[in-house]
């Protein structure tokens, strides 16, 4: 698990790295969804490792629910992870494509309520991060992140 997350030996986060389970998933670089919280989180350490072991040996779905659960940091509900719908319309329509479910009910190309708008994947992805850097208190912050991811 040490290769999936590290706490930063200089604050108080925690690096996660999704790419080291796979290098794609559902068709797409998984560097993007490399991502570094702020505080410690084990729930996020739990999601991660549950989503390498998933992707190991789970059926598609179960991959598509841990990894949703790790992008949230280890936050999906009950109801979102048994929403096949909302969870399809989460990974967005290039992710979603590649989803045998998703294409098979259409969930791919179903257009989000006004209301989900926020709540797409690719601001969870490092490069939202990255570009945002609102979440970076220092310039040197920036640098370590880059350096590591």
């Amino acid at each position: 698990t040490s290769s999936l997350y590290a706490a930063d030996p200089n604050a108080a986060g925690t690096f996660l790295w999704l790419s080291n389970v796979s290098p794609t998933i559902f068709g797409q670089d998984a560097t993007r969804f490399d991502y570094y919280l702020y505080s410690p989180s084990a729930s996020a350490a739990d999601a991660v490792d549950q989503y390498a072991k998933t992707m190991a040996v789970g059926t598609e779905d179960d991959i598509v629910t841990a990894f949703l659960n790790a992008t949230m940091a280890g936050t999906l509900s009950n109801e979102q992870a048994a929403d096949a719908a909302w969870k399809c319309l989460e990974l967005g329509e290039l992710m979603a494509s590649n989803v045998a479910s998703c294409q098979a009910h259409g969930h791919h190309t179903v257009e989000r309520r006004a209301d989900m708008a926020e709540l797409d994947l690719s601001k969870r992805s490092r490069w939202n991060w990255e570009q945002s850097s609102s979440h970076v208190p220092s310039n040197n912050a920036v640098q370590a992140l880059y350096t590591t991811l």
